[in-house]
């Protein structure tokens, strides 16, 4: 995927932007969403897509066989690293 001046160079990749959501959309399945609310925001990942086996459902991130739910990190450079 090639981004050049803040397009996408793929016809194969969409970004939307509605509903206070941005969604990015790969062979029409949607591989992030993100929800700004009042309160709280919401982050879904599907990158399964893409090759890595890291989702997201309403309860826990999944990464390879891991799970992580209830976690909280803070004031650390990385939170979880891969390979």
């Amino acid at each position: 995927m090639v981004v050049r001046d803040n397009e996408v160079e793929d016809d194969s990749v969409t970004v939307d932007s509605t509903s206070g959501k941005l969604s990015l959309i790969m062979n029409r399945k949607t591989i992030i969403q993100i929800e700004v609310g009042d309160d709280t925001d919401e982050i879904i990942l599907d990158l399964r897509p893409i090759g890595l086996n890291i989702q997201t459902d309403e309860n826990a991130l999944y990464i390879g066989w891991s799970l992580l739910s209830g976690n909280r990190f803070t004031g650390c450079k990385t939170a979880i690293a891969i390979g």
